[in-house]
């Protein structure tokens, strides 16, 4: 494990032991579990350097770490964080338990983040040995550990704050917002539960016993073979797959009213089985240009609308509901996301993941010269949104396995398991072991 430590002096790239003024060298260069501490003069250099990564994780103990969380309410910051990591599952209500509206996740669900994320540690010193241990058994390789020093500097900007009432102005503006809002809300529930119902209500447990395959449309797709007796979810531009017959199919990403609006009639034409067309609700930002035009409504006898959750696209903080027939389909910035909330309501014996790479390489039919990205600062948040469900699963389609198919963003998460043909492309050392997926 690499291990950092946030402390009062000089920034050191490279050193084993803080020891008051003084630098031990004596393990100068050397990495373990106990060496190798960066050093941050002071809270606007620590979060300088917070600034820059791509993943934070807070892992906060007793007071000292709610101070941490509250502080960090008032910053920047707290956009980078994804979550707030505990030692163990919680209980049934994890999912909407959070903390500054950051969501509590438990170290085993955050499994797929240990070589990306940076986590910070916000504790008494006293919990830092068990901390260190906790966090090393999960094999998470990157950790700031904050010290006395640091906390003070926290504890004296929170009571600058406090002493200019800005804890009370924002917790009043943040209940004004709220109410002002919940009239909009009612009235949109109203219209979701009806169209929702409509789309999904005759799915519900429909598939029990039967195999599902989510496409999405990562890299790896390109290793597939299709599962001949299993039912097919394509999102987006999985249609390009011509081999690949979708019964069902989610398309939420597409601006119809710019300039791809060509290619998604085309999408329409190959996909013959059920297709969702997802709109932002009308109050959203987003909405006018992602709503589709009523004639695809008219023309295509085999399209249903849905909505999608855009307050919380780019957020992690809305709770993930059981009955999509009552509310909004939550998207943590991914599409796929919605469609295995889909394939989760039809309680299947399997879910395939195929093609959810989650990285930043594009997409399976991207040309070599000009590959489509997925922007890094999505991808944590698409990496929560898969956990998140992962807790869900668990906890209401017990019975249902989900697997990953040459995972790369998410290996380590759900099921792992691997193509011949992916794992040839794979350089061996790095391949690991597998199963091949039957045709």
């Amino acid at each position: 494990m690499r291990i950092y430590k946030a402390c009062y002096g000089t920034y050191y790239k490279r050193c084993s032991l803080y020891e008051g003024d003084k630098m031990n060298f004596e393990n100068f260069g050397h990495i373990d579990s106990v060496s190798n501490f960066n050093h941050f003069g002071d809270l606007k250099q620590l979060f300088k350097m917070l600034s820059t990564q791509r993943e934070v994780i807070a892992y906060t103990v007793g007071k000292i770490g709610n101070n941490f969380l509250d502080y960090l309410q008032y910053s920047d910051l707290l956009k980078i964080f994804c979550c707030i990591a505990t030692k163990e599952t919680l209980g049934n209500n994890t999912e909407q338990k959070f903390s500054h509206f950051l969501p509590i996740l438990p170290l085993e669900m955050l499994m797929h983040m240990k070589d990306t994320a940076l986590i910070v540690v916000a504790a008494p010193v006293s919990r830092h040995a068990e901390i260190r241990e906790n966090l090393t058994e999960y094999g998470f390789s990157e950790v700031i550990i904050l010290d006395q020093e640091i906390h003070s500097q926290i504890k004296a900007e929170l009571k600058k704050l406090n002493d200019s009432g800005q804890v009370a102005n924002w917790f009043m503006n943040h209940v004004v917002k709220k109410l002002r809002e919940m009239e909009y809300r009612i009235a949109e529930q109203n219209e979701i539960s009806a169209v929702h119902t409509e789309t999904f209500g005759k799915y519900q447990n429909a598939f029990r016993g039967k195999k599902i395959v989510l496409v999405a449309n990562g890299p790896t797709l390109n290793y597939y073979t299709p599962i001949p007796d299993a039912i097919h979810i394509g999102v987006n531009r999985a249609y390009y797959r011509e081999d690949i017959n979708f019964d069902y199919y989610f398309i939420g990403d597409r601006h119809p009213i710019m300039e791809d609006r060509e290619d998604i009639t085309l999408g329409f034409s190959r996909i013959h089985g059920r297709l969702f067309l997802g709109q932002p609700t009308l109050r959203s930002p987003l909405s006018q240009p992602r709503w589709f035009p009523e004639q695809h409504f008219l023309e295509y006898e085999n399209i249903s609308r849905f909505y999608f959750n855009t307050y919380g696209l780019y957020k992690e903080d809305i709770p993930l509901y059981r009955d999509i027939c009552h509310h909004l389909l939550t998207g943590f910035a991914s599409i796929a996301t919605w469609a295995l909330r889909f394939a989760l309501w039809t309680y299947p014996e399997k879910i395939y993941l195929v093609g959810c790479d989650t990285t930043s390489e594009g997409h399976f039919y991207d040309s070599d010269d000009l590959p489509q990205t997925f922007g890094l600062g999505n991808i944590h948040r698409v990496k929560v949104g898969y956990a998140r469900i992962k807790m869900f699963a668990r906890l209401h389609y017990p019975e249902t396995e989900i697997i990953s198919v040459n995972p790369v963003g998410l290996k380590g998460l759900f099921t792992d398991t691997y193509t011949d043909g992916y794992l040839a492309a794979q350089v061996p050392s790095t391949a690991g072991g597998g199963v091949r997926v039957a045709a």
